[in-house]
């Protein structure tokens, strides 16, 4: 995975801030107390919450953990920023691994086959849906999609709010490469994913 650009609201010593990266090397200068560390730390903190969303997810104990990391982020809100106004960080990055992308198919998958087997409350068999999705979503069909990519993190600002996290990929997109096209929710554990294609489900 390449990281192509951070954007922070609201957060440390981030009023508001952007930061293309490099495709090779990018290097931070500055006195110190400038921020070079909060950039470090806002990456760091997009990679451990995708991994509490996971966690939460999955039901596992790493979610406890990397909760009250998420929970110390929430206390630590830019100094102007009252109460009721959003933190929010993005991170923009693009797939660069086989490795990656079919982390991404199964993913993709799993959240397709939890969500017909809630539509159908149980009527479907689990083991014919699971066939018909892996025929129905692979590597070649979700290749657009397979690019560039970008993390969302969102506090609302007030308590007993909780970190929303989500990624979205873009349709043929590609670090520096802003191109229109599809796009969708992925990582959001409070939505569902459509059946593909109108195909009828078995």
């Amino acid at each position: 995975m390449k990281l192509c650009s951070l954007d922070v609201e609201n957060l440390l010593s981030f009023d508001e801030f952007h930061l293309d990266l490099d495709e090779h090397l990018t290097v931070l200068v500055g006195p110190n107390g400038a921020g070079k560390s909060n950039v470090v730390r806002m990456i760091d903190f997009a990679a451990t919450a995708i991994t509490w969303a996971d966690a939460r997810f999955t039901r596992s104990p790493v979610a406890a953990v990397t909760q009250r990391v998420l929970d110390a982020y929430a206390q630590a809100r830019h100094r102007s920023a009252g109460e009721g106004v959003p933190a929010r960080v993005r991170v923009e990055f693009e797939l660069t691994t086989n490795d990656e992308r079919e982390r991404i198919v199964a993913f993709v998958q799993a959240a397709i086959l939890s969500t017909l087997l809630g539509e159908l409350s149980g009527a479907g068999d689990p083991v014919r849906l699971a066939e018909w999705v892996a025929r129905r979503v692979d590597a070649t069909s979700l290749a657009p999609l397979l690019g560039r990519g970008t993390i969302h993190l969102g506090h609302a600002g007030v308590p007993d709010a909780v970190w929303e996290v989500a990624c979205e990929f873009l349709h043929g997109g590609a670090c520096g490469r802003r191109q229109q096209g599809a796009s969708g929710p992925y990582g959001r554990r409070d939505g569902g994913v459509p059946a593909p294609g109108g195909s009828t489900v078995p």
